[in-house]
């Protein structure tokens, strides 16, 4: 029920749990996010919200390690947007 944000290490098997249970408390809309290999050439970060973001792991093959973010401060990453239209246009298309 809080407004902090969430950084959650080691959860990557059970994001699709971790996410419901955010869900559940009435944070689906809450922005969120997974980084894999952060600060590295490697770096891959999958952006989205608690109800589409397991989906959107699942689609990217992302495993772990990851490290999962929940809360506001995610809408502040500078490819939160283009996220976001990119799953309104998903949306229209189906």
């Amino acid at each position: 029920r809080s407004t902090a944000t969430a950084v959650i290490l080691m959860g990557m098997k059970k994001i699709k749990t971790i996410l419901q249970v955010f869900a559940a408390a009435g944070k689906a809309d809450t922005p969120a996010m997974v980084v894999q290999n952060g600060s590295t050439p490697q770096e891959k970060v999958i952006i989205g919200r608690v109800s589409n973001l397991a989906a959107k792991v699942a689609a990217a093959e992302a495993g772990s390690p990851g490290i999962i973010v929940v809360g506001d401060v995610v809408a502040l990453h500078p490819n939160f947007e283009k996220a976001e239209q990119e799953a309104l246009a998903l949306v229209e298309t189906a």
